[in-house]
């Protein structure tokens, strides 16, 4: 694991590693599928955080880009860097 960071409105967890993105729901709930959402990843996620109202994630990568994504992980939209050398933190 890379990443994690929790989300302010439902206290759900982005966590990422080198390859994917997982959304987590409830993690002190009971039962095993608490799994909100899984993407593979192309590029290595360098850091992320919630926006303040929880229903975006925003993901910096290792290219510059930001890339925001929705609470089920999916991508919402990319924002290029000026300089695509540079890494996201």
């Amino acid at each position: 694991m890379d990443c994690i960071t929790i989300n302010p409105l439902n206290k759900s967890i982005a966590s990422s590693s080198i390859d994917e993105l997982k959304i987590l729901y409830n993690p002190e709930g009971g039962g095993s599928d608490n799994q909100l959402g899984q993407q593979k990843m192309t590029k290595k996620i360098m850091d992320m955080n919630w926006s303040p109202d929880g229903q975006y994630l925003a993901c910096g990568m290792i290219d510059g880009e930001i890339i925001i994504r929705d609470t089920m992980g999916y991508e919402h939209k990319k924002i290029a860097s000026k300089n695509n050398r540079i890494p996201v933190y």
